[in-house]
């Protein structure tokens, strides 16, 4: 998969590339991001850089996993208020404006 992208950007086919991957670690998984940019010179040839942007990624995936939270509780208290209201409205007990 890298190389496709580091040679498609050496032979001129795509203007650039980036790709994130992860490895493993003795503590945790570290992820990287990988980007190829052409050089403008005759001989041709291409800047690699390897970023690590594990902050990044467990910010990422930390904030999907209380948006998920935030889902859940959101679809409970949903469900808690529409079996008050069926109460009520069962019992003839609606509060008088």
């Amino acid at each position: 998969m890298a190389w496709n992208g580091i040679s498609g950007v050496l032979d001129g086919k795509i203007p650039e590339y980036a790709l994130e991957y992860s490895r493993p670690g003795p503590h945790k998984t570290a992820w990287f991001e990988m980007t190829v940019h052409p050089l403008s010179r005759p001989e041709g040839g291409a800047v690699i850089t390897h970023l690590d942007i594990t902050r990044r990624r467990e910010s990422e995936l930390e904030a999907e996993r209380l948006l998920q939270e935030l889902a859940h509780v959101t679809r409970v208290t949903m469900l808690g208020n529409l079996r008050v209201l069926s109460r009520m409205n069962s019992a003839n007990r609606w509060p008088r404006c």
